[in-house]
């Protein structure tokens, strides 16, 4: 294949990429027969192996857990403890110390083969180790923290295949290979055991650093500690009230919404409340017919200026003439703020006339047809408070 490959001209990349797909196919026939039951049992890690698009359905096809969240955590949090990332975070730690290690390793060493009477036997090779471990550190570190930030990430997978074991996910009605997610209860169950497994690594961190401090200084190790933990306490107390305030500031966004929300509806609800109180009940109770006859209302405006009020000199509409005879329909039209809904105010007398003449014959009224939409469902809008009868 290689050779047929190079014959292709294929590039390095080509090259990997199929060698890539070719593994993962390879894997997908050994599941396939180890469901057969033709191979061994199939194995948890088994599983990363797998393409992307395969890892979910076959985990909660395989590994699904039927237990409750809390023995689930719990379970889950031991299983981290027995991982290499809480050792490396300790050896992390001891690190930073390396330099320290050093110097008295070197001052034991000194002092063994000066005084050699003084010191038992052993004190002097303890030394030397002690030496060459503490350089050994300190050149290593870059390679520690490397292998922390490895570690890290896998026990961060190792996490998420846990909260994917959970019943959370559920195979969709919508057809084969839709997954339903519980994204907000997996992210806390996230955020849960990351905080368990990174208090457990600085607890056996601490622990460790305040024992080498102990070792060298005696209690005094105890001041830069506590300082240190001093520090920790005020910084989780700060995200605590970061993250109230966040909660308490999107609560307060939420209510101010829905006050604004009914804030701007007062008007429509006024309108349509005054409705039914002005109607007089002999009229609700007559039947109208095409005969009935109204009286019309005939509206004249010759060169009229209008102002909000007698204080300003600016006019809202300025020599405005209309005529409106009975029976006539007029409409009026025009982009946004042209002056259309002024000329309806001040038909209806809200403004104030600083030149020419109007005349109204009759009495006239103003009825709004802008409907209040609730942010609710659609059912609430069409019965607007009262109870569903199914029978209507």
């Amino acid at each position: 294949m290689y050779a047929a490959l190079i014959l292709a001209n294929l590039e390095e990349q080509s090259l990997t990429t199929l060698r890539v797909l070719g593994e993962k196919a390879l894997y997908v026939q050994a599941i396939l027969l180890i469901r057969l039951g033709r191979l061994r049992p199939l194995a948890l890690s088994d599983v990363w192996q797998l393409p992307e698009r395969f890892r979910i359905s076959t985990i909660q096809r395989e590994f699904v857990y039927n237990v409750d969240e809390p023995m689930f955590l719990l379970r889950a949090i031991l299983r981290l403890i027995w991982r290499p990332m809480i050792p490396l975070l300790a050896l992390e730690m001891l690190a930073e110390l390396a330099d320290i290690f050093e110097v008295m390793a070197s001052g034991y060493l000194l002092s063994c083969f000066d005084a050699s009477s003084d010191y038992p036997w052993y004190y002097g090779y303890c030394a030397a180790l002690g030496l060459l471990v503490a350089s050994l550190s300190s050149s290593q570190q870059i390679h520690i923290s490397h292998h922390v930030e490895v570690e890290v990430k896998r026990a961060t997978c190792a996490i998420q295949l846990e909260l994917f074991r959970l019943p959370l996910i559920r195979n969709d009605q919508r057809g084969f290979g839709h997954i339903s997610v519980n994204s907000r209860r997996m992210k806390i169950l996230e955020n849960c055991m990351s905080t368990a497994a990174s208090t457990i690594a600085t607890i056996v961190g601490f622990s460790a650093k305040f024992g080498a401090l102990y070792f060298i200084v005696g209690w005094l190790a105890a001041i830069p500690m506590v300082s240190s933990a001093v520090i920790l306490l005020a910084r989780w107390g700060f995200e605590q009230l970061v993250g109230d305030s966040s909660q308490w500031k999107s609560n307060t966004d939420a209510l101010d919404s829905n006050v604004s929300e009914v804030y701007h509806g007062i008007k429509a609800i006024k309108l349509f409340g005054w409705e039914r109180m002005y109607l007089d009940p002999k009229l609700r109770q007559r039947n109208y017919t095409n005969n009935d006859k109204f009286p019309c209302v005939e509206e004249i405006l010759s060169s009229v200026s209008f102002t909000w009020n007698e204080q300003s000199r600016v006019p809202v509409l300025k020599r405005v003439s209309l005529g409106a005879a009975p029976e006539e329909l007029i409409a009026v039209t025009g982009k946004s703020g042209s002056g259309k809904s002024s000329l309806l105010l001040s038909i209806c007398g809200e403004l104030e006339m600083t030149e020419g003449t109007g005349k109204v014959a009759g009495s006239t009224a103003y009825l709004e047809q802008s409907p209040w939409i609730m942010n609710d469902t659609m059912r609430a809008n069409v019965l607007f408070g009262r109870e569903y009868d199914a029978e209507l």
